[in-house]
Order: C-alpha cells, then structure tokens, then sequence
C-alpha cells in the first residue's frame, strides 16, 4: 500500500473516532450528565481500545470539533460550557479569592497590630525585629505565598496602625515612643 494512501486512511480512521468520542460528550453535555471525571480521563475512556495508541491525536482532533461559543469545562460536572459560563466562574472565583485575601489582610494587620502594641505595653518587644512580630501571625494563616511587595504593604499598614498611637524608631529590634 503506497504510503500516502495508508496515511489518509490513518486520518480517516481517527476522524471517525474523533467524531464518535465527541458525539457522546456533547450528547452528555446536551443531555445535562454530569461526570466525575476530569476531560482528559473522560475522553481517554470513551475512546475505543484499538485507538488509545493516538489518544493524543485523537484529544486534538476532538478539541477542533468543539463549536466557537463553548469550550470545555475545567471542572468536573458538565463536559463543556459555554465560554461565557466559563467567564462567569472565573470572575467569581477570583472575586472570593480576593474577598478572603483581603480578609486575611485585615485580620494580620489587627493581630499583629495589636501583638505588638500588647508587647510595648507591657514591655515585651524584646529586642525582636518587626519580622519577629509578623511572622508570628503570617504562619498561622497557612501558605499563604505572598511576594516582596504584599509582605511589604502588609507591614507598611501595620507601622501605620502603630503610628496612630506610636511613633516608630526603629525595625530592627522594633522600638516605639508613645506619641506626644
């Protein structure tokens, strides 16, 4: 068989396969089945046996057959979305992850805040830097995995909370004054 004949018809076969695999996903997703199962699992089990060998090829060729206002669905549930469900959901996640950053915020703001305010009152700053203070709350909040800048706005706001009330000599070790 001449090598370009055998090639087409490799493509014919995938295609079919292709068309066949998509046909069921997009029955389930019309149908409103949900799975349980990531899409890549999902697509890998519902290809013949006999084709598993191009799963790869065959995934491609599925994504290609997904029409231009749907897209698939990254969570489990229903295979695909429409892309502006999709939009819909990451802008929501994204606006509770910021709600419960920002909480997180104000509430190491506060405690630390209120640590060391308790410290220099009672005379227990110790000789501990800044550093000391605010590590003491930032772990406590688990991985939290804040860059340069978040951890330096964090104590920016927490030496001014102290400064309604203190004046700031020094970080390191932190030394206070009552404000006259």
């Amino acid at each position: 068989m001449d090598t370009y004949i055998l090639e087409k018809e490799i493509e014919k076969m995938l295609d079919v396969e292709a068309h066949r695999v998509f046909d069921i996903l997009w029955n389930m997703t019309k149908k409103h089945k949900k799975t349980t199962k990531s899409y890549v699992d999902l697509v890998y089990d519902t290809i013949d046996d006999n084709y598993k060998c191009y799963f790869f090829e065959i995934l491609h060729r599925i994504n290609k057959l997904i029409p231009l206002d749907w897209c698939v669905n990254p969570e489990k549930g229903y295979i695909f979305i429409l892309e502006n469900e999709y939009i819909k959901q990451q802008e929501l996640k994204q606006q509770e992850i910021f709600e419960k950053k920002e909480k997180i915020n104000k509430n190491i703001i506060n405690d630390v805040t209120n640590f060391i305010i308790n410290s220099f009152e009672n005379n227990k700053l110790e000789n501990h830097s800044i550093m000391y203070f605010f590590s003491h709350y930032y772990g406590k909040y688990g991985k939290l995995d804040y860059d340069y800048e978040q951890v330096t706005i964090l104590i920016r706001k927490i030496i001014n909370n102290i400064g309604n009330h203190y004046k700031v000599l020094k970080l390191d070790p932190l030394s206070l004054e009552l404000k006259e």
